[in-house]
């Protein structure tokens, strides 16, 4: 298991818990070597509440992207 504490343009934090082989292969040293800010893209990830917190946890589907070339708005 691996939490990153992720934040958006507007200071807002968000937690996410990635489990298993997802946290085995989130690119650790890729992330702290690059410049900052550094955007981090996951995709299928499960939205759930904690103590009133909302929080992302990974599936099996998640996919991870480290600085990617194009910024998609959603």
């Amino acid at each position: 298991m691996l939490k990153i504490t992720l934040q958006d343009q507007s200071g807002n934090f968000i937690e996410a818990t990635l489990w298993e082989h997802i946290a085995f292969s989130f690119p650790r040293q890729t992330a702290l070597q690059k410049p900052q800010p550094v955007i981090i893209a996951l995709t299928s990830m499960k939205v759930s509440e904690y103590k009133g917190m909302l929080q992302l946890g990974s599936t099996n589907a998640t996919t991870i992207v480290i600085n990617p070339e194009e910024h998609i708005v959603f």
